[in-house]
């Protein structure tokens, strides 16, 4: 499961912690509330595209990184 619209409150660790608790995979990797993925989707781009330094694009790059390393693992 990957957490989107994440900020920093008592109340997203608690889901996320709920949702593990579960025994559903949880990514590390979270993509916070942001205002680079609503600018991007108003310019018709990825955040990748649109900001390549910015904050929204380095948790795709996480989010992504990750998931092909789990998806490496589960080949393997």
């Amino acid at each position: 499961m990957l957490f989107n619209r994440v900020e920093r409150t008592t109340l997203s660790r608690m889901a996320r912690r709920s949702v593990d608790d579960l025994g559903a995979y949880v990514f590390d990797a979270a993509l916070s509330h942001r205002v680079g993925y609503a600018e991007a989707l108003l310019n018709g781009a990825g955040v990748v595209t649109y900001d390549p330094g910015g904050e929204a694009a380095r948790e795709v790059g996480r989010f992504v990184r990750e998931l092909l390393k789990e998806i490496a693992r589960g080949k393997e």
